[in-house]
């Protein structure tokens, strides 16, 4: 299938889901009989009882716990039963979908149950919360309305300028045009990245992540940013290549994730810089008593602020100069949000670099998922974006298989 036969049908597949999440939006503001309104602004200020320790413990979870389960699920034979080639690069996805549905649960138990046996965690620290749920439904609505197109053009423009041999499609991508496929496999294939993913990663991303990082300095920042470039790295590495697994590394992620680094240094002038109150003057001399008039000048008597000396060096002092003022400002604490919801993104993006070009457009939506978290301190209009965001992507899988047919 051409490339822009597989953009007209994301288009359809958007412009389905825009009509579905629509129709339901307007039900659920019709049985709660009310005006529309967005939520109000909360940014990030509750307390959490989790450290950094458990944020690294939660990552390995969920790194090592779905591997367990495919393998644990391979040697008790329920893969020989329910398929007869295991080896077989067509069953691999099937496997996969089974394995998957089974082990995000487990996850996500672990990860919810642990934070609250170690931390006394509770569901509203994460943004779990049905306060507020309904005008966080409908603001994630329209971030995804708006956010998904433009990630599906980046992606569509990524496919036109990568060689063809750099492009990995996701595994999904490759199971769903299996042929054969039985329908409780779709019902799977439907599961997984509409409810399962966007329930795992939101918990882990959004939920314990970022507040951790908001709440930190610079220094965590640039640890995320650090994890970002190591995961990059190693999603470049070709998993099918058994013999050799650097024959075809894909550099491009690495490359990706270090073009984005600068934006450690520049994330900072995005924050709305603080307004400094003006000097007070004399509003009446009859209100005043007659030692406040010696105390404060009036205006003409005001001394006028010191000229602006050259700095000796020339541009080379002066780029020094530039440089110390950024590296500040990216200490500064009012930086620390703007930073998080940058790096926080990157590192979801570098998540996805095996399938390469996908990171580029899901930075973008990485960055809006972390916007959306710190503007409503809610994880429920995130579950949303997401969940939006990988039915277009699977609307579109089931539209081009039945057209390929």
């Amino acid at each position: 299938m051409e490339g822009w036969q597989e953009l007209l049908i994301t288009a359809l597949a958007w412009l389905l889901t825009a009509i579905l999440g629509l129709a339901v939006l307007a039900v659920l503001w019709f049985r709660r009989h009310g005006p529309f309104v967005l939520p109000p602004r909360r940014l990030l200020e509750r307390r959490i009882s989790w450290h950094g320790i458990d944020v690294i413990v939660i990552f390995f979870v969920m790194a090592l716990v779905p591997g367990l389960v495919h393998e644990t699920l391979k040697q008790i034979g329920f893969f020989d039963w329910l398929y007869e080639q295991q080896d077989d690069p067509a069953t691999r996805g099937r496997q996969r979908l089974w394995s998957t549905v089974l082990a995000v649960p487990l996850v996500v138990a672990l990860i919810l149950l642990g934070l609250h046996c170690v931390r006394r965690s509770r569901l509203i620290e994460f943004g779990l919360t049905r306060i507020g749920a309904l005008p966080n439904i409908a603001f994630g609505y329209l971030l995804w309305l708006v956010l998904t197109p433009v990630a599906q053009l980046v992606m569509y423009a990524m496919l036109l300028v990568t060689p063809p041999a750099l492009n990995e499609p996701h595994w999904l991508q490759e199971t769903a045009k299996l042929s054969g496929l039985w329908p409780v496999e779709w019902v799977l294939l439907t599961l997984g990245p509409v409810v399962l993913a966007p329930l795992l990663e939101e918990l882990v991303f959004r939920g314990i992540l970022l507040p951790w990082q908001v709440r930190r300095s610079w220094d965590a920042q640039a640890t995320v940013a650090f994890f970002a470039l190591a995961v990059a790295v190693l999603g470049g590495i070709n998993a099918q290549a058994k013999a050799d697994p650097f024959a075809d590394y894909n550099v491009l992620p690495m490359l990706f994730v270090l073009a984005m680094l600068p934006g450690l240094l520049l994330a900072p002038h995005w924050r709305k810089p603080q307004t400094t109150a003006a000097p007070p003057c004399v509003a009446s001399r009859a209100a005043e008593p007659a030692d406040a008039e010696e105390a404060i000048p009036s205006a003409e008597h005001w001394p006028e602020p010191p000229a602006a000396v050259p700095m000796p060096g020339g541009w080379q002092q002066r780029f020094e100069q530039h440089l110390t003022k950024i590296v500040r400002q990216a200490g500064d604490r009012r930086s620390q949000p703007g930073l998080a919801v940058f790096t926080n993104g990157l590192l979801f993006a570098a998540m996805h670099s095996a399938a390469w070009p996908s990171p580029v457009p899901l930075f973008l939506l990485g960055l809006g998922l972390a916007w959306l978290k710190v503007r409503t301190n809610n994880l429920v209009g995130c579950l949303i974006v997401h969940a939006l965001f990988n039915l277009v992507a699977v609307i579109s899988l089931v539209l081009a298989n039945l057209f390929s047919v």
